[in-house]
């Protein structure tokens, strides 16, 4: 039996805007029963406007000044998906995407945020920087600094743009640029502010003396109804046929829509901004909400500053909310007048409420003071209570069962299965390859799939793992990458495979959308690597596992590593280590997104090539890293080959993040199991001292290969293996002669 609060409602967050992380925390500490989270960012780290000029001049780090969207979702219990929308079909609850198969949802929120207008002046778009969407411009930034302190001559930089983004961002540059320099190149650089008709529009006059006054004391030139008409790789031209020299230029005018709101059928205004309600509900689909840059609160329309989209954040949460449990929405007012805090570059800021204006350092440290305390409210996450989720509403159990006294014990047996009509439908639409030896296969509705093989040997694998990622689609490639790994080791061609699917007892239509997304994960790495889907099964469970039995052709059988054994044959691991550590720490929200993604990105990356580049250069047989860890793998290695082994600990390749999370403790619950494998190593004190030591037991999903390659052959191999994307691949050791038929591994350190 099977006793959960299933998902009934997919309530999805598209962008992860200001508003929208400040609904992640709120539904943290309020989650409803059956309601399903998620985010969905084509970023894993989202800035904070508010300190991007802070950022810029230096008195802010990347981390300070970012949230990490991956590790907030993980402490919040909300999926998260790293991807970037190309547009939704709201009259099918769908989110369209370029690679990925949509995501349903039930209500859906979009705070993807806006970008300045490049599409109307010639060659903006070719020779600008623009500085929104922010997530995009420090990467320019950087480039723009290093031009700059490398330059041998003075550079005209430019801003285009009079609005307060346009005032900050320019002397952040001027600042940082004066200070980074020590050998007076920086006195050589100037700096121009674009201004077509006037600065600071909407602010006090007061606001404007102040600003003007310290852009001329920054030696700032303010180039007043300069109207740009066309931008070139050296300069801009105006409307009255000035020119002016840049050689870099910024752009921080009117922000503007992206296009596929409009192009979806939404209601939008003239500019492409997504209409809303005083309840931020879309004007053309009542179960769409929109928030942030991206909307336009039509009874109350508001300048685009961050200010807003904070104050929408609760109004947010709350409405979503009533939506979900089909409450009535509440109205949301934005204040008309507000505290604005802008930036002058250096620790310096002018303030301004009302008729009210002040500007000195104390400003800026009051401005300073309100930012790391917002900003500390999604980096230093607290430890989250239990908090108890009530049982399903009525209107959810009546929606789940029909009955709002039904029981939510689940049956278990074959009574768990998953409706094959359900099944039948979602693999309709996915483009399944068919290997020609296939008689029978899933398209033919039997238990039993038929395979008449041509081959004389068949290499057969079977391999299980639990959900540890909340994306459907992105962890059943790796799943599959994981199944088909054993078949690349034992140089087999992958022929067919079954699958077993268990998913928690959900929705219906919930069911529906994560089955589809992890069908066409599997069947998509499948087909790259023209294996079948020909069969499988799929039943309820407590949470989401798959399970896969692959088959693959073999020309030969025998694995004989070695057939001189000394040391020229070095050992070969193909991927970095670390991943067990990685995914325990993220398991606990205590992992930087980044790092994270970066792990994924190497569990996704197939053993195929790898395996093939290594067989090419004369390793007769290898093994895969998985979840007996390096040592655990590396032995069996040795043991079927007769041989032993020399490995240098510093030469082992780590994942970004796996030695400092290891180091502060973390460790995969399959750890301890993996150091009786010690008994077959022999190193000295200082190596089992060494804080990567413990790295070489950590387990690994979806992890490289490993293999012995003859001296002779180790160049062009490792050549080779970067040249296709195995960057990581390096020389761990050296194949020895065993003592007394241990095959003992010898760990040293790299001398």
């Amino acid at each position: 039996m099977i006793l959960q609060n299933p998902v009934v409602r997919d309530v999805v967050l598209l962008g992860g805007g200001h508003t929208h992380v400040i609904v992640i925390r709120k539904w943290a500490m309020n989650p409803i029963a059956g309601a399903r989270l998620t985010l969905v960012s084509r970023d894993t780290l989202t800035p904070y406007s508010g300190m991007l000029p802070g950022l810029v001049a230096g008195h802010y780090t990347v981390e300070q000044s970012h949230i990490d969207l991956s590790r907030l979702c993980r402490w919040a219990g909300v999926r998260f998906i790293e991807d970037e929308a190309s547009g939704i079909e709201p009259d099918k609850n769908k989110i369209q995407f370029k690679q990925r198969p949509p995501i349903g949802y039930d209500i859906l929120s979009i705070d993807t945020g806006g970008a300045p207008r490049l599409d109307n002046v010639e060659g903006a778009a070719e020779h600008s920087v623009p500085v929104k969407p922010v997530h995009r411009f420090y990467e320019h930034w950087l480039q723009i600094e290093s031009n700059a302190t490398a330059s041998e001559r003075g550079l005209d930089i430019g801003v285009v743009g009079a609005g307060a983004g346009g005032f900050e961002i320019l002397l952040a540059i001027q600042h940082r640029l004066a200070g980074n320099i020590s050998d007076g190149k920086s006195q050589l650089h100037k700096f121009h502010w674009i201004i077509r008709d006037q600065v600071l529009s909407g602010y006090p006059d007061q606001v404007k003396d102040i600003a003007l006054e310290e852009c001329e004391q920054r030696n700032v030139r303010c180039h007043y109804g300069f109207n740009v008409i066309k931008v070139e790789a050296d300069q801009i031209r105006g409307v009255n046929d000035e020119v002016l020299q840049l050689d870099e230029v910024l752009w921080c005018t009117e922000a503007m829509a992206p296009k596929w709101p409009a192009r979806s059928g939404l209601q939008c205004d003239k500019n492409g901004f997504i209409e809303v309600n005083d309840s931020l509900q879309s004007l053309s689909h009542c179960n769409v909400f929109a928030a942030g840059d991206v909307a336009l609160q039509v009874n109350h329309p508001r300048p685009r500053a961050g200010v807003f989209a904070v104050r929408q954040g609760p109004a947010l949460f709350n409405n979503l909310q009533r939506a979900v449990c089909n409450r009535r929405l509440r109205t949301y007012r934005p204040q008309k007048r507000f505290l604005t805090l802008l930036s002058m570059g250096g620790k310096a800021a002018i303030g301004n409420k009302g008729s009210l204006s002040v500007a000195g350092q104390w400003v800026w440290k009051w401005k300073d003071w309100i930012d790391l305390r917002f900003m500390d409210r999604f980096n230093r996450l607290p430890q989250m209570p239990n908090l108890k989720q009530d049982g399903l509403s009525r209107e959810f159990a009546l929606e789940l069962h029909g009955d709002s006294n039904a029981d939510l014990m689940r049956c278990g047996g074959c009574g768990a299965k998953i409706p094959w009509d359900l099944v039948s439908k979602i693999l309709s639409r996915q483009e399944i390859f068919h290997h020609p030896d296939q008689i029978t296969g899933v398209s033919d509705c039997d238990d039993v799939a038929l395979i008449k093989p041509e081959a004389t040997v068949i290499a057969q694998s079977v391999d299980q793992i639990r959900g540890f990622l909340e994306d459907p689609w992105i962890f059943s490639r790796i799943a599959t990458l994981h199944a088909l790994s054993d078949l690349y080791a034992a140089a087999a061609a992958p022929q067919s495979a079954m699958l077993l699917a268990s998913l928690p007892h959900m929705h219906s239509t919930v069911t529906s959308r994560d089955l589809e997304q992890i069908l066409a994960g599997v069947v998509y790495e499948l087909n790259q690597a023209g294996c079948e889907l020909s069969g499988g099964h799929t039943s309820e469970a407590t949470e989401l596992s798959l399970g896969m039995v692959v088959n693959g052709y073999m020309n030969q059988v025998g694995s004989d590593v070695t057939r001189e054994v000394d040391r020229s044959h070095k050992i070969i691991v193909t991927k970095a280590v670390g991943v067990g550590v990685i995914m325990a720490a993220d398991m606990r929200a205590r992992c930087k997104g980044q790092i994270v993604q970066r792990a994924i990105r190497s569990m996704l990356a197939s053993n195929a090539l790898a395996s093939k580049i290594l067989r090419q250069n004369n390793a007769d047989s290898m093994t895969d890293i998985t979840g007996f860890g390096l040592i655990g793998h590396l032995h069996g290695f040795l043991q079927r080959a007769g041989v032993g082994s020399e490995l240098i600990l510093e030469r082992v390749p780590l994942l970004e993040g796996a030695q400092d999370l290891s180091d502060m403790g973390f460790r995969s619950s399959l750890y301890n199991a993996n150091l009786r494998f010690t008994e077959f190593v022999s190193q000295s004190e200082s190596v089992q001292q060494a804080s990567a030591y413990p790295l070489l037991f950590d387990p690994q999903t979806s992890g490289g290969l490993i293999a012995a390659v003859p001296g002779k052959n180790v160049q062009n191999c490792l050549d080779q293996l970067h040249a296709n994307g195995y960057e990581e691949a390096t020389v761990v050791g050296t194949i020895i002669k065993p003592r007394d038929n241990h095959f003992p591994i010898q760990i040293s350190h790299d001398n």
